[in-house]
């Protein structure tokens, strides 16, 4: 399961398999022939989404990540780098509050390491994002 690996994963590990995430079903929605044909900047209403497939797009990742996401995530956040930066940020959230981190070991979540690439990572993708504003 997708949780399960998430959870085992490190910071970078978390952020490449969400990254993961988004670039397969982003491209299986559009039609793409692989993930790596939308780049991790690439706008995903200029890659041709509409309301209907980025309502796709969140529901498909809500259901792999058990994380609940606005109708609007693809607007609100939109590039991949961007939306990852946000489901990071949320899963981290989801797991510190279960007091989980890798695989069920509550002693392993929220390190400061863990905390502070966490925080670059949210300072960057809103970087991003006031830059393409």
């Amino acid at each position: 399961m997708f949780r399960g690996r998430f959870a085992a994963a490190d910071g970078p590990g978390r952020e490449a398999l969400l990254m993961g995430l988004v670039r397969v079903n982003a491209a299986d929605i559009l039609g793409l022939n692989r993930p790596e044909d939308l780049g991790v900047d690439d706008g995903f209403i200029e890659a041709g989404f509409s309301s209907f497939t980025a309502l796709e797009l969140r529901d498909r990742i809500g259901t792999a990540t058990g994380l609940t996401l606005s109708p609007k995530a693809v607007y609100d956040h939109p590039t991949p780098r961007a939306l990852v930066g946000a489901l990071l940020t949320a899963a981290l959230s989801t797991l510190v509050r279960a007091g989980t981190g890798r695989d069920g070991d509550p002693a392993a979540s929220g390190s400061p390491e863990e905390t502070r690439e966490t925080t670059e990572t949210t300072e960057r993708t809103k970087s991003t994002e006031r830059q393409q504003s």
